[in-house]
């Protein structure tokens, strides 16, 4: 029997982010559909999709890309946003079209007046992941094949905006009018009609708020101060746990347990397995000795015990991979004598959730104070399979050589060592050879001496002279007890308390943990480190942030270079605080914590939400160039860019609620950052269309005062 195979998860993740991609399409058409209500207009979006994942396929082809998980979760992630930049044009051609332009002139016009509008906000979504591209560390491997899909896929979008769509729309595009006789006419009416009214209630509603500016912009903080407050309930994590249909568990009995005895706690286990979990399909066993390649499973002592279960499918169970390791870990804490950890196999990372590493020269000291923080983890609900790196050691001799003896008889310690190197372990003093094969030839002492301390002590070792002298003369053989295993990091000792969790978040049991390291008195020359996922989630978050701020600045001189302006592109950067309102109200609402995934989705809506800035400013600034005064020409920009923008967000948003659902294998990976980025983009949508034209009145009329006083002096 295949106990594992994870070929099969990764085959079905894989299938699943088709799927989502599939059903992201789906729904990106009928929304284009829904606002366009034109049939052939929908179709050449339609085509922008899949051309662009087609061309997005042979670059990275070029680039040497597989298909896997990430790449396949950045196609996914991309094809709401693939036809943002053909909305944009097909909108805008289609507008000129209803107001009874040529099909030729219109399909030109259209696109030259919003070719720069679209190069622009596709160069800032590609900006905003140049800095995810330098994020070193397992957060930036995860992240770099799937930025550069996108990047690959938005590329081929935007070619395919400004050539392939007007090219088409020439040709074939008709309004509802030119249509004559028109299908579901009564649906597209009544469509059209709430579009209309939408269209009306949304310039009464800017009206409104041009002349309540400072009321609009205090509610706007309000709410972005209180979506800040509530990241002390999101809670932070690394990555998010992923349901892979299998369960580890290493156990442990007392040190030197009986073969007998260790094969009856597994059938105490294999029993308790039968009647907790329904859900498994084979369950695995190891235990006693193990060598080579078998002991990369596990513990290679007579007391070690290896469990592995397999479940079937995450589709066809009612409960969690985690929920049946919680019930797991009730039964077997009713377990005397035994110790236990759960593993995951294929994680990124071997180490805990939590590794509190106490770094110190004196190992005894190390492992009391790693006793004393490990009895005081125990009473915090939520850490699970707490233990210490550094089990209980077993008997050794020891051979301390008496230097100033040695040196009179003119050996070495290395002398000594390897005599009794070669007498306990054994050497290859020749080679037998038969019918084409060689068979080594070892020699050491017999097993009877090989086990005797005091046959030990005659071992005879060689001098320089050639004299023979007993090891007993030259050093002492000696008892005593010592740790199977010594770790060191950096060239440190160090003992370590590592547990995961279950029912608690990364951040809060870290800030928890601190507190119990404050509370322990631990001498000033041991170090303390909290290490693990911990640590992972710790850097990561750094230089993700630091990405962000990078990723900010880069979209803010893209858009700069593009308007040959300083001022209208601060004044599209509001539209990034106000995704941070969705982004921690989405996490909320769905009790999503904060991971590195989340943060990625943060940064990629830094360049999603100032496309719709991008396209408003732009026909703003180019009805004022027509001579039209400011405030009709942020209301008519606002009226008139209204449906684009709806519909470029729409997509996106929809586009992403297939992974935000976590439905399938490996949807727990992607879902925070599908939220993060549905939850911004949905409210920097709708308080873009009100606060970025308040905000180019503001500025403007500032600026406008600013030229009076200059022009006086």
């Amino acid at each position: 029997e295949v106990l594992w195979d994870q070929s099969e998860y990764i085959n079905q993740s894989i299938s699943n982010l088709g799927s989502t991609a599939l059903i992201a399409f789906l729904l990106s058409f009928l929304v284009i559909y829904f606002f366009l209500r034109n049939i052939r207009g929908s179709i050449i979006m339609g085509l922008a999709i899949p051309i662009s994942v087609v061309a997005t396929f042979a670059v990275m082809m070029l680039a040497d890309l597989t298909l896997n998980i990430v790449s396949m979760a950045g196609l996914a992630l991309a094809i709401g946003m693939l036809v943002d930049n053909s909305i944009v044009v097909l909108e805008n051609i289609y507008r000129h079209r209803e107001a009874g332009e040529p099909l030729y002139e219109s399909a030109n016009r259209g696109t030259s007046e919003v070719g720069m509008a679209i190069t622009a906000s596709t160069l800032t979504t590609i900006g905003v992941f140049l800095p995810v591209l330098f994020v070193p560390g397992i957060a930036g491997e995860l992240f770099r094949d799937m930025v550069v899909t996108i990047t690959f896929s938005l590329f081929a979008s935007l070619a395919i905006a400004l050539t392939l769509v007007p090219m088409i729309s020439s040709r074939i595009l008709r309004t509802e009018q030119e249509a004559g006789k028109r299908r579901f006419s009564k649906f597209k009416d009544r469509i059209g009609r709430f579009l209309e009214n939408l269209n009306r209630r949304y310039g009464d509603l800017l009206e409104w708020s041009l002349a309540h500016k400072r009321t609009v912009l205090l509610l706007t903080a309000v709410l972005f101060l209180l979506s800040l407050g509530l990241i002390k309930f999101i809670g932070g994590e690394f990555l998010p746990k992923t349901d892979q249909g299998f369960i580890a568990i290493d156990i442990s009995r007392e040190l030197g347990t009986p073969l007998d005895q260790t094969r009856l706690t597994v059938l105490e286990l294999e029993k308790i397995i039968k009647e907790k979990v329904p859900e498994a399909t084979h369950v695995f066993s190891r235990f006693g000795l193990t060598e080579g390649v078998a002991a990369l499973f596990g513990g290679t002592g007579s007391e070690a015990i290896n469990l592995r279960i397999r479940l079937t499918p995450m589709e066809k169970r009612h409960r969690s991979q985690f929920e049946i390791e919680d019930t797991l870990r009730k039964a077997l804490d009713k377990i005397p004598g035994i110790t236990y950890k759960f593993t995951q196999p294929g994680m990124l990372s071997t180490e805990r959730e939590i590794e509190i590493k106490i770094f110190g020269y004196n190992l005894q000291k190390s492992l009391k104070y790693a006793k004393e923080i490990e009895a005081k983890m125990k009473r915090i609900p939520g850490l699970v399979d707490i233990d210490i790196n550094m089990k209980e050691g077993g008997e050794e001799l020891r051979i301390i050589p008496n230097r100033e003896r040695l040196s009179d008889l003119k050996l070495s310690p290395l002398q000594v060592a390897q005599v009794v190197s070669n007498s306990i372990q054994g050497t290859v003093a020749a080679r037998y050879h038969e019918a084409g094969d060689e068979y080594d030839i070892k020699v050491r002492l017999d097993k009877p001496f090989r086990r005797s301390k005091e046959a030990l002590k005659y071992l005879m070792i060689p001098t320089s002279t050639g004299k023979m002298v007993q090891l007993q003369q030259v050093a002492q053989v000696v008892e005593g007890e010592a740790p199977t295993t010594i770790y060191r990091e950096n060239q440190e000792r160090y003992v370590s308390v590592g547990c995961d969790l279950s029912g608690i978040d990364l951040t809060t049991a870290v800030g928890k943990i601190k507190q119990i390291i404050k509370s322990t008195a631990i001498p000033s020359d041991f170090q303390v480190v909290i290490g693990g996922s911990a640590e992972d989630q710790r850097e990561s978050f750094r230089y993700i942030t630091i990405a962000f701020f990078a990723a900010v600045l880069l979209v803010y001189m893209i858009m700069a270079s593009q308007f040959e302006s300083l001022m209208d592109p601060f004044i599209i950067m509001f539209t990034v605080p106000l995704s941070i309102i969705g982004v921690f109200l989405a996490l909320f609402i769905t009790g999503t914590t904060l991971s590195v995934m989340a943060l990625v989705g943060i940064v990629m809506l830094a360049g999603i939400v100032v496309n719709n800035g991008i396209v408003m400013v732009d026909y703003i600034n180019q009805l004022r160039r027509q001579g039209k005064p400011l405030y009709e020409a942020v209301v008519e920009g606002g009226k008139v860019r209204m449906r684009p923008v709806l519909m470029t967000a729409t997509t996106t948003i929809l586009g992403m609620v297939p992974l935000a659902l976590e439905l399938g294998s490996g949807s727990e990976t992607w879902a925070p950052l599908a939220r993060a980025v549905i939850g911004g983009l949905t409210t920097s949508t709708f308080l873009t269309l009100l606060v970025i034209p308040i905000m180019y009145v503001i500025f403007e009329q500032l600026g406008e005062k600013v030229r009076k006083k200059f022009a006086r002096i």
